[in-house]
């Protein structure tokens, strides 16, 4: 797991190597165990190596970059690394093999049986990173051996012989990568802020603003909140050719084309599959040269990892415990500790300070609606002082196997009004409301949402990408694992993971996991009676034999305290009018008055409005 930094200068201008350096400080949280530096020159064919003062000391032969000024290369690399697999200086970024450079974030837990094959095919390996196997695998299959990877990655890879330049992510997007296309300059990054380094003037792109306003939503597709700064989508590669500068958006792998392989399999047929498909994605994912652990919501996913992981060992777990007692999984995470014998470690999110939801905000780069992202935060935190480099998570099990309500109200619907004779009455009504209300009404409410923000920052809400009618669970499946949910999670996992130097691994999410057969597991998402993630339930309990797979109750992850918002009103108020510039002042004016309704009645509301003024004090001062 690890930071990369890439420029293309289209013009050879002249670049001060401070700020290339300045550039990976930014993420060098991202890999605190290595550094380097890569500058290539299309002219002349030459590629040209460097240290920084993080570069392991195995490799002092190399020239320093601190004591260079300027660079016209045609391209630049720079990598921070993470230590996982490979612990060596033979795993050391920019890695170089025959005609092709590369740096790389991420794991390809397939890579062990990748390099068999290729060494099959006659094929010499240095090392005992999966970055080498990338390499190796690009040389015998092209781009096309992103098709061979079960793993979570974003990389740029550098073709000298073709003039080729990739940035790829992974099938699920997982780990990001953001990219700009100026005049001089195109430019690619882990995160955005090394990217503005290179940007005069910041502007916002006030659409993505007002939607996640109206929608919570954050990070889907290629936009973000900043203008002409984009991100690789899921499952896609970019290539650019480095003779005009041609960028093309190409796409790898498609959810979509997991509905279209029906095995047509029986329920136990595909509990098994299923319960297979676990143990050996977990076996992969325990690959690593360093100490692993997990976490522990108390909740089916994480439960269902911890029972696996303890079948060959003790385990080490880290959970959130909230304080407000109807909302705390503490029970159940005593329920999973007493039947696994895992050693765990409980966080409890005290004493938040402004100074702490700004340091957070800075890393995840937006504004967010809970301060369950400081609890997040705190875990990962915790994780890193505990010696903890990577922890397996339980993300991506809802979207996938039918976790969420919304799937439950899709099944009323399909079976109303068979359905009225399960569940509770006025649940399903409201759900069917909630899932099939006419799109012209829904506009009305988003906008009557947007009251807070001036008209001239409001654009008409674009609704196109928003599902409101879904023919089917599989629709539904798409439409959380693309646009609505997953990646925003993603997100905040990535970025509180990474600023504590922690590498977070979602197995849920792993290829092996669901490709081949999820069009036959969806069809088991939701029981008779309307009992959500039901095929993975009783998956789980086949498997282990526990009481703690009977669970059907679901709470969400979340923060329950309101504390911090009472204590630091006088601050919250004076941040709210000082940053608020997209907001309306009689709207300001209200939430003035009316503080504590806001806090305990519209807490997410305020969030959304104290983060958004927070990130806009970061990024625009």
């Amino acid at each position: 797991m690890c930071g990369i930094f890439g420029l293309i200068n289209k013009n050879k201008k002249e670049i001060n190597i401070d700020k290339i350096i300045a550039c990976t400080e930014l993420i060098r949280h991202r890999g605190p165990d290595d550094e380097g530096y890569m500058f290539f020159d299309t002219g002349n064919n030459t590629l040209l190596s460097f240290k920084g003062k993080d570069t392991d000391k195995n490799l002092e032969y190399l020239p320093d970059v601190r004591k260079y000024a300027k660079t016209n290369s045609d391209i630049i690399f720079a990598h921070r690394r993470l230590s996982i697999i490979d612990l060596s200086v033979d795993g050391h970024q920019p890695m170089v093999r025959n005609d092709n450079v590369l740096i790389y974030n991420g794991e390809i837990y397939n890579y062990v049986e990748i390099k068999d094959e290729l060494k099959s095919y006659g094929f010499n390996f240095k090392s005992n990173s999966d970055t080498e196997v990338i390499l190796a695998a690009y040389e015998k299959w092209g781009i096309d051996c992103l098709k061979k990877f079960d793993g979570m990655y974003a990389f740029s890879l550098l073709d000298t012989k073709n003039r080729l330049l990739y940035l790829c992510r992974d099938h699920a997007g997982i780990k990001p990568l953001y990219y700009y296309n100026g005049n001089d300059y195109f430019i690619f990054a882990s995160e955005i802020k090394p990217i503005l380094m290179f940007i005069e003037k910041i502007e916002y792109n006030y659409k993505s603003i007002v939607e996640f306003f109206a929608l919570s939503l954050s990070r889907y597709g290629e936009k973000t909140f900043l203008q002409d700064i984009y991100q690789v989508e899921q499952g896609t590669f970019i290539n650019i050719n480095l003779s005009n500068f041609h960028i093309k958006n190409n796409k790898y792998w498609d959810i979509r084309e997991c509905f279209k392989r029906d095995h047509n399999l029986s329920f136990d047929e595909s509990v098994n599959i299923l319960s297979e498909n676990f143990s050996r994605v977990i076996s992969l994912q325990k690959r690593s040269d360093v100490k692993v652990g997990t976490c522990l919501s108390g909740g089916i996913d994480s439960s269902g990892i911890v029972f696996e992981l303890s079948r060959s060992g003790p385990v080490e777990s880290f959970s959130y415990i909230d304080l407000n007692k109807e909302i705390s999984e503490e029970k159940y995470i005593e329920n999973v500790v007493k039947s696994t014998h895992t050693h765990n470690n409980k966080i409890y999110l005290t004493n938040i300070s402004v100074d702490l939801l700004e340091k957070v905000i800075c890393f995840q780069e937006s504004p967010f609606n809970s301060l369950s992202i400081l609890a997040q935060y705190r875990l990962f935190e915790k994780a890193s002082e505990m010696g903890v480099k990577v922890l397996l998570d339980g993300q991506g099990a809802d979207e996938l196997f039918c976790g969420y309500d919304i799937y439950r109200y899709f099944y009323y619907y399909k079976y109303f009004p068979k359905s009225l004779l399960v569940g509770n009455k006025r649940e399903i009504i409201s759900g069917l409301i909630k899932s099939k209300i006419p799109r012209y009404f829904w506009n009305i409410y988003f906008n009557k949402k947007l009251k807070i923000i001036k008209n001239e920052y409001k654009n008409p809400l674009d609704m196109s990408r928003m599902k409101l009618n879904y023919d089917s669970i599989n629709d539904l499946i798409i439409d959380q694992f693309t646009y609505a949910q997953l990646p925003v999670l993603l997100h905040y996992e990535d970025r509180n993971s990474m600023a504590n130097s922690v590498e977070s691994r979602v197995p849920y999410l792993s290829r092996n996991m669901f490709e081949e057969y999820l069009y036959d597991f969806s069809k088991y998402g939701i029981s008779s009676d309307g009992e959500t993630k039901y095929l993975l339930k009783n998956m789980l309990y086949k498997k282990y034999n526990s009481d703690v797979f009977k669970r059907k109750n679901k709470i969400n992850f979340r923060v329950g305290d309101y504390s911090f918002f009472i204590n630091n009103k006088s601050n919250i108020i004076d941040i709210i009018y000082g940053y608020g510039d997209i907001f309306d002042n009689k709207e300001m004016n209200l939430i003035e008055r009316r503080y504590n309704y806001f806090v305990t009645k519209k807490s997410e509301l305020l969030c959304k409005i104290v983060t958004y003024c927070l990130f806009n004090k970061i990024f625009k001062g």
